[in-house]
């Protein structure tokens, strides 16, 4: 037949496509390529990198095809140690000059600007225990609670005021009327 508009209609309901299952195991990160499609090109290869021995230092094969005898091997390993460590200390050494000349650097800029050696800075915080506070106030412990039933007044001024009289609605609870 040439299409739907041509099917034979019925009284049942469309047929749908089956549910979207989810298959076992982690999903792809990337889309599988089609047949010619470059790759992602994410993996170096290994051409162009010249190969060297870790016996002998030299270029051109590796440890288990190393031909070099012991001495030859151990003198070339004493000798680019050496090289190594001299190289080190000459970048320590350039690393404390630059060091010196930028504290200098420093130094002459907080002088024209009159600023002196730790100011702008703040000091540094003692670790351990704070000091015992010297001067601490002690306060007056506050007036006793009124017994249950009895009335407080609290004037504009501050002051407190007892009655001795019950005020209305108590039962001998906790409760107290404050007058405005």
């Amino acid at each position: 037949m040439k299409g739907f508009l041509y099917w034979p209609q019925t009284g049942h309901p469309d047929i749908l496509p089956p549910k979207a299952r989810r298959m076992p195991g982690r999903p792809k990160k990337n889309r599988r390529r089609e047949q010619g499609e470059p790759g992602a090109g994410v993996k170096l290869g290994k051409k162009g990198v010249r190969m060297r021995c870790s016996r002998c230092l030299m270029y051109g094969h590796n440890k288990s095809t190393c031909g070099t005898s012991e001495e030859e091997c151990s003198e070339r390993q004493r000798l680019a140690a050496e090289e190594k460590k001299a190289q080190s200390e000459a970048a320590r050494a350039q690393a404390v000059e630059r060091k010196k000349k930028t504290t200098t650097q420093k130094k002459k800029q907080n002088r024209e600007s009159g600023q002196g050696a730790n100011e702008g800075q703040q000091p540094k915080r003692k670790r351990g225990r704070p000091a015992k506070a010297v001067n601490v106030q002690v306060l007056p412990p506050p007036p006793p609670l009124p017994p249950p039933g009895v009335g407080v007044y609290v004037y504009k001024d501050g002051t407190i005021q007892m009655s001795s009289q019950p005020v209305e609605g108590t039962s001998g609870s906790n409760k107290t009327a404050m007058k405005k």
